[in-house]
């Protein structure tokens, strides 16, 4: 693999900021670079560097085992700034030195020691001549044997880790695992081919009977490695291994059963059977686990099982009796599967003709399978984790993208969406740990699977939760919706905000649910305001957020709108977030409900606006000299007796020109006081800023509204934009606005464009600037400005 081909990948290793989304991403990228790349030892290491600096360890390394067992070799090793590397030091290390290592490993394949004063002396005297102070280790296994682990050093003190961490380096170490089994298998394949080779060449007689069987049984391994390591498909490439197998074998049927313990079953999933052989997987699918039992037992004392003649089992196995009777069965094979050093499953034959003292064969394509088995696994257990969410079980915001684009397919009506959000988790995170915390999510999570079995549950985020129903009626959803609610009240007061929208005629989900999240923060601040008894527990949050006012971590963010009839960017919106410890961004629903509860909120807006300012006096010598930015300001902070005094007080600090600064509006339902509004308007515009009707078209907006002012820009609401293609009157209707804001003197922007036909449309309508994805996303001002200063 060229540099070019892997560029990305140490671009990733440098990148603070890759694997943001948690641990999950982190074992899926692992998974993508082994999958992808040839060199598996390049691979390797690549892997100990990026998540040694993850979790900034020490040392990260690997370990395997020789092939009796006895002894382990550290194979791969990364080290930290000022590490000293002693890979070449622990070459041909004999296990028996260290005690019993395999037990150290019986709680879930992890060896975790805090402090390694707390081992033996004889293993706390190897560990600290390498410096070590604390380990983490993950161990590979084939079958039940020890055969190697991922590991983990700490040098500098003790480490503490947390179980989402321990989990993904275990889910991690199963990935490395799989693939170093496989170049093994590889390494044996060729080694195996290059004898056989040597065989043909050197024209020795082959003999094939009971007794004499090797180069075939070498030769059909062979055939099976390369089908398992050069497939694509893994049930293909199986049940093609398991042709080789009956053929080896002359047998009536090959097949595998896997055992799933937590449901007490053991079920056929693959099977190949001769020809006039009926198949019997369809009546194997949920075998109570009694039945194999001695098998079970069987596989622990000497690793397979044979049956030469069912009719000579005794009366204790009657049920095994029965069940191989059934299908017609006189004799069988069988050897274990093993996963993480525990078994599985197995892998059968029936009547077999030929060969029938050859376990060892089986034994060898067991192993192989069972690797292959266990990679696929791994895979399809990586892909479900990007769209379903560990915690919970529900689905995620990958899975809820996706969806987003069969719902625009299918559109089904009527459709139903519920937004929630849980009130008040940080302060309940605080002051009753993250413990409690997470019992309430999975509380609530279950609360949404009893009441929508039916229905499509996200978690959107750590305590936003997202139901959507197909197809049931108004009634019904209501009668759901109300029986979640209250089980998930105490006191009378839900323990979440809800919002919900409905539609009976076809609607985009994002729109259906942009309306109910809008919804849930209105009744959010309903709750704040309503509950002031909890204010005193707010206090802590409250003021960390003002904290944060002081040290910047609220963000400015610039989404720029595209002068049509120019074609260039002469203006853009400003928008505020923030951003956690973590450096996960918030949206300000998450924080402006609550600020503005405690009428805090205007802190917020003005040191967004000063911001602002500080943007535009920095791009005086710039290629954004002329750029204007667009405020938004809480309703809060507009009905502020002293808003126009504070507003041009730090507008007075900076050299700007008035119309540089542009104020959006939107006329809501809490509104009330219109004249107030009016004259602030009117102060405003005699100042020389421009004024914005935002959000024009739905809800609230009215023609009175606009006329009471004397606005600059009208902001046609994305539902207008998104809804106009859908009907002749929508077409009227855009156009309509478009034309009278013109007569009267006002420019008209599209909110929320999308697709380049909506782009065509307006800019065909006379719209004046267009702003949504189409044009760019909201960025961060340090990202606006590197993309648009020329």
């Amino acid at each position: 693999m060229d540099e070019a081909e892997y560029s990305f990948l140490g671009t990733a290793i440098d990148s603070e900021k890759e694997f943001s989304d948690g641990p999950d991403n982190l074992a899926r990228y692992v998974f993508r670079i082994l999958y992808d790349m040839e060199d598996i030892d390049e691979a390797v290491q690549m892997i100990l560097e990026i998540v040694g600096k993850q979790f900034d360890v020490s040392r990260a390394y690997v370990f395997e085992s020789s092939e009796d067992g006895e002894c382990c070799s550290n194979t791969y090793e990364w080290c930290n700034n000022g590490i000293v590397p002693v890979k070449e030091k622990l070459q041909n290390l004999a296990y028996s030195q260290f005690g019993d290592y395999q037990n150290l490993f019986k709680d879930n394949s992890v060896f975790y020691c805090r402090d390694i004063r707390t081992l033996t002396r004889e293993q706390t005297e190897i560990f600290e001549a390498q410096g070590i102070s604390s380990t983490l280790q993950c161990a590979f296994w084939n079958e039940n044997n020890l055969s190697g682990f991922l590991g983990f050093d700490e040098c500098t003190g003790v480490r503490l880790w947390t179980k989402d961490e321990v989990n993904a380096l275990s889910l991690i170490s199963q990935i490395l695992a799989t693939f170093l089994q496989k170049k093994k298998i590889l390494e044996r394949n060729e080694k195996i081919e290059q004898e056989l080779q040597f065989v043909r060449e050197a024209g020795f007689p082959v003999r094939c009977d009971d007794n004499d069987c090797h180069i075939a049984a070498e030769k059909s391994i062979v055939d099976c490695i390369h089908c398992l390591t050069s497939s694509g498909y893994l049930e293909d490439s199986i049940e093609y291994v398991l042709e080789i197998i009956r053929e080896y074998y002359q047998s009536d049927r090959v097949y595998i059963m896997e055992i799933e313990e937590e449901r007490g079953i053991a079920r056929n999933t693959y099977e190949i059977c001769a020809k006039g052989v009926e198949p019997q997987i369809t009546f194997l699918q949920n075998i109570p686990i009694e039945a194999a039992v001695f098998w079970l037992k069987g596989f622990e004392t000497r690793d397979y099982i044979r049956i030469e003649n069912i009719e000579n089992l005794g009366e204790d196995r009657s049920l095994e009796y029965e069940i191989l009777k059934e299908q017609g069965i006189q004799s069988l094979l069988a050897v274990p599967l093993y996963v993480k050093g525990m078994i599985k499953g197995f892998l059968g034959i029936d009547d077999a003709k030929r060969y029938k003292n050859n376990i060892r064969y089986l034994r060898e394509l067991s192993y192989f399978l069972e690797n292959e088995i266990a990679k696929n696994a791994l895979k399809s257990k990586l892909e479900q984790m990007s769209y379903q969410d560990s915690m919970t079980g529900l689905e995620n915001r990958n899975s809820y993208t996706q969806y987003c684009g069969d719902f625009l397919e299918d559109r089904p009506v009527p459709a139903g969406v519920i937004f929630m959000d849980i009130n008040g988790l940080k302060i309940m995170n605080d002051k009753k740990g993250h413990m409690y915390g997470d019992i309430l999510i999975g509380y609530i999570a279950n609360k949404m699977k009893q009441f929508f079995p039916e229905g499509r549950k996200f978690r959107l985020s750590g305590d936003e939760f997202l139901i959507v129903t197909e197809r049931i009626e108004y009634s019904k959803f209501r009668t759901m919706l109300s029986a979640m609610e209250k089980s998930l009240s105490e006191d009378g007061r839900c323990i979440v905000s809800v919002g919900t929208s409905w539609s009976d005629v076809q609607e985009d989900l994002p729109e259906l649910v942009n309306k109910a999240e809008r919804l849930m923060a209105i009744n959010k601040h309903d709750y704040y305001r309503e509950n002031k008894n909890i204010a005193a527990e707010k206090v802590p949050l409250l003021r960390e957020l003002l904290g944060s006012i002081v040290k910047k971590e609220f963000l400015v963010y610039l989404q720029p709108k595209l002068h049509v009839k120019t074609g260039q960017i002469d203006s853009a919106e400003v928008l505020v977030r923030y951003r956690e410890k973590d450096g996960s961004i918030v949206s300000p629903f998450k924080f402006v409900p609550l600020l503005e509860s405690e009428g805090l909120i205007s802190y917020i807006d003005f040191f967004v606006m000063e911001e602002a300012c500080r943007l535009l006096t920095k791009w005086k010598n710039t290629s954004l000299s002329d750029m204007k930015l667009a405020l938004n300001f809480s309703r809060i902070t507009l009905f502020d007796d002293h808003f126009f005094e504070n507003f041009c007080k730090i507008f007075g600090k900076y050299d700007l020109k008035p119309d540089q600064l542009e104020l959006e509006i939107t006329e809501t339902q809490e509104t009330l006081n219109k004249k107030q509004m009016a004259y602030l308007l009117k102060q405003l515009k005699n100042y020389g800023f421009c004024i914005a009707l935002d959000d024009f078209g739905v809800e609230y907006s009215s023609y009175e509204f606009l006329m009471m002012a004397s606005f600059d820009i009208l902001k046609i609401d994305k539902g207008i934009i998104q809804k106009y293609q859908k009907s002749d009157k929508g077409d009227i209707l855009v156009k309509h606005i478009i034309q009278m804001s013109h007569a009267i003197g006002i420019q008209c922007c599209a909110e929320g464009v999308e697709t380049e036909e909506q782009f065509e449309f307006m800019k065909k309508a006379g719209c004046d600037y267009i702003q949504g994805y189409l044009i760019d996303k909201p960025a961060a001002a340090g990202q606006f400005e590197a993309k648009y200063i020329k």
